[in-house]
């Protein structure tokens, strides 16, 4: 379970986050919708420890977290809004070089990455990711988030840039890692996508 209590965060004199209370319960797709602008990604940032809030406290698995503790975020599986690529590299490559940053075992990365590259249709080719369409980057951005098997799933803005068909497809792959017991934070602003595909 993700546990927000009274979260807040200023940017000078602005509030972007107030006193924000959230739970997401194990096992479950919780989806944040807001219009763009609405905090949401600033409230990514804080649970990814990329952002420190002003004053609030955040609870996972019941235990009170710290930005600076390195336990809890290898729980967790991020999908941010504006990822970072080494463009100079093939999917696989990128996919390979993300897994072994984090100590996955090479027979347990490379069926993942099979896995996952044929289910979201990404092609295994000698392509560039820079020369990829900003659709097939968000499925390989996603698919990094997946190779550690994470027990929590926080994705901003997934269904961006994404066809009618992937959307179909993710929210499948999303349901069945819930059935799993993995718990599943999605923000939005694509109040028409959350609703149309039902994630819960």
């Amino acid at each position: 379970m993700i546990r927000i209590r009274s979260l807040n965060k200023n940017f000078g004199s602005k509030r972007i986050l107030n006193n924000l209370n959230l739970i997401c319960e194990t096992g479950k797709i919780q989806a944040l919708l807001g219009a763009n602008g609405a905090g949401k990604t600033t409230m990514i940032y804080i649970l990814s420890g990329l952002l420190k809030s002003d004053s609030g406290e955040i609870f996972i698995d019941e235990e009170l977290v710290d930005v600076n503790q390195y336990k809890y975020k290898s729980k967790i599986g991020y999908v941010f809004e504006v990822p970072l690529y080494f463009e100079k590299l093939t999917a696989k490559e990128f996919l390979m070089f993300s897994a072994k940053m984090r100590d996955i075992k090479e027979e347990e990365y490379l069926p993942r990455i099979k896995h996952y590259m044929d289910l979201l249709e990404v092609p295994d080719d000698k392509k560039f990711i820079e020369k990829y369409s900003k659709g097939m980057k968000q499925k390989i951005n996603i698919i990094t988030a997946l190779l550690h098997e994470p027990k929590y799933l926080i994705l901003d803005e997934p269904f961006a840039n994404l066809d009618f068909l992937s959307i179909q497809r993710l929210t499948e792959l999303f349901k069945n890692l819930a059935n799993t017991g993995v718990t599943i934070l999605v923000t939005s602003h694509q109040f028409d996508v959350i609703m149309v595909d039902r994630l819960d």
